[in-house]
């Protein structure tokens, strides 16, 4: 009988990421590349631990995790997933909790003696901001993630809120991209999904055999190729919403810009 394998051994791609950032598309187009496997079926390892995933802690750097046990789940599951592969080779573990841009040096330092690879993945701030609205609204926000400042008292400031809530998530992405193996944006993967693929594949070579032309099935989309979701999301916005939007993004130009982006739409 085949001894377990060795837990040190498992290698690990840190995908850190907006929620709502087309990562779910994108993590499942990445596990079609061989020898890739997820915690779970959300690819997020948060939801196998309640303290980690709790409303209104997951977002909060400070919370309390007991790591030795998030590591002894998380592995569990890794060789779970892999369990069914014949040759027992251990897997690429793919994992995209966003909160985990929030305490990622401590999921670094709690996975050390394996081989940890962080890519950095973001989107437009309209696009995830409409996602956002269209999919938590104002007080599943409220009571899962909390306010950056004030609670917003009207549709204006409600919406001022959602782009404040991205800039403190760029904040983090920004700091991770120094530790980052790789970055790249939601809106280059799907308008150029060859050359995308290939310059992760440069960095994590098991990643090169991803399939860009398979079929995904994420939320409530009929399954699908990878395409761009950019333009129906943003259409939901009204001139108002942008405006507000906007006046977050404002607060720090140089940070949206060094991201790609621009504190007003682009077409």
């Amino acid at each position: 009988m085949a001894a377990d394998p060795d837990p040190d051994a498992l290698e690990w791609l840190l995908l850190l990421t907006f929620p709502n950032g087309g990562s779910t598309a994108i993590a499942r187009l990445l596990l079609t590349a061989p020898g890739t496997v997820a915690l779970n079926h959300r690819v997020e390892g948060q939801w196998l631990v309640p303290a980690m995933s709790a409303a209104g802690d997951r977002w909060n750097p400070d919370t309390a995790l007991d790591y030795g046990e998030i590591r002894t789940r998380w592995i569990e599951a890794a060789h779970q997933a892999a369990a069914s592969w014949p040759d027992r080779r251990l897997p690429l573990v793919i994992e995209k909790s966003p909160p985990n841009m929030c305490r990622y040096r401590a999921i670094v330092a709690m996975l050390a003696g394996m081989k940890i690879n962080i890519v950095v993945l973001t989107r437009d701030p309209f696009a995830t901001c409409a996602s956002w609205h269209m999919r938590a609204g104002r007080e599943r926000v409220a009571s899962n993630w909390g306010w950056a400042g004030l609670p917003p008292t009207d549709e204006d400031s409600y919406f001022r809120a959602l782009g404040e809530i991205w800039m403190r998530r760029a904040r983090y992405l920004e700091s991770a991209r120094a530790d980052a193996a790789h970055w790249m944006r939601y809106e280059d993967f799907v308008d150029w999904p060859t050359e995308t693929i290939a310059g992760l594949g440069q960095k994590i070579p098991r990643l090169a055999a991803v399939r860009q032309d398979a079929l995904l099935a994420v939320k409530d989309y009929p399954p699908q190729t990878l395409r761009n979701m950019n333009p129906e999301q943003i259409a939901i916005l009204s001139e108002r919403h942008i405006d507000a939007i906007s006046s977050a993004l404002a607060q720090d130009p140089g940070l949206v810009a060094r991201f790609g982006y621009g504190v007003s739409p682009t077409s």
